[in-house]
């Protein structure tokens, strides 16, 4: 069970890996020389593979269900007519992404039209409350705004997780190969993963700060965790094994990448 504490999230904590950080600047910059983009997403390993990041370093079979998000983000951006780009550092959290706001250089130029913004399970991962969270949310989005008066932002739910369970099952069957280990469907049910509960309070205070009056002209939220999901015959709701396979954690493959980049 997740031993959960309180802490501050809206206070800069510098990102989890400076070096990928590095790049998210130099590609901010020569962006915002050519005019700046119309639709930045922000966030951590989700938004990270959105562009096929996540293939990097890898060789074979494991390189192509990341690949598949290029494909689908390329003809996403084909279908708005809209200049897109992708700035996520996988282990981020709230108080992370807010540093690399303030101080790593990823909010130069013009700002974007809209900014599509999902952060806050790593946070989960790190035993902070989810009271804890809405805090780190509201400071990333005022900084956000200020960008300029016409930004809006699409504040995105965080998804369902069950990597807590199919760690635990790869621990007992494959203690040498963890990586390579599919998460079987036991592993994949929703109700029963450390996360759920959590996840829900987090999603609640999220969509609250989004209808508040200091935010509700400028920021929608927006919850994709149903394409994520089905119903087993026996009415367990469970991770849909086709997206999850890997990790229990982050979508992959032609259906992953058409659940997420498809609901935004």
């Amino acid at each position: 069970k997740l031993v959960l504490k309180q802490r501050d999230t809206a206070v800069p904590e510098i990102t989890n890996n400076p070096a990928e950080q590095k790049l998210n600047a130099e590609e901010a910059e020569r962006t915002a020389r050519n005019g700046g983009a119309d639709v930045v997403f922000l966030g951590d390993s989700l938004t990270y593979h959105l562009a096929g990041r996540g293939s990097r370093g890898m060789k074979g079979r494991g390189r192509q269900p990341y690949l598949d998000f290029d494909v689908q983000f390329k003809k996403l951006e084909q279908s708005l007519k809209a200049s897109m780009r992708v700035r996520g550092i996988s282990g981020d959290t709230t108080s992370q992404l807010l540093w690399r706001l303030e101080q790593g250089g990823e909010m130069v130029g013009p700002p974007p039209k809209v900014v599509v913004l999902l952060i806050g399970t790593n946070d989960l991962l790190r035993g902070i409350r989810p009271e804890s969270i809405t805090p780190g949310v509201k400071a990333n989005l005022q900084k956000l705004l200020s960008w300029g008066p016409r930004v809006r932002v699409l504040l995105m739910a965080l998804f369902p997780r069950t990597d807590d369970l199919c760690k635990a099952h790869r621990e007992t069957v494959f203690p040498k190969i963890l990586r390579m280990a599919y998460c079987p469907e036991k592993t994949l049910e929703v109700q029963q993963s450390q996360y759920t509960e959590p996840i829900n309070k987090v999603n609640k205070g999220m969509e609250a700060l989004a209808r508040s009056a200091a935010f509700k002209s400028r920021v929608t939220f927006l919850d994709c965790g149903a394409r994520f999901v089905q119903r087993a015959a026996d009415g367990r709701l469970l991770m849909r094994r086709s997206m999850f396979g890997i990790d229990a954690l982050h979508p992959t493959g032609a259906e992953g990448a058409e659940a997420h980049l498809g609901c935004v």
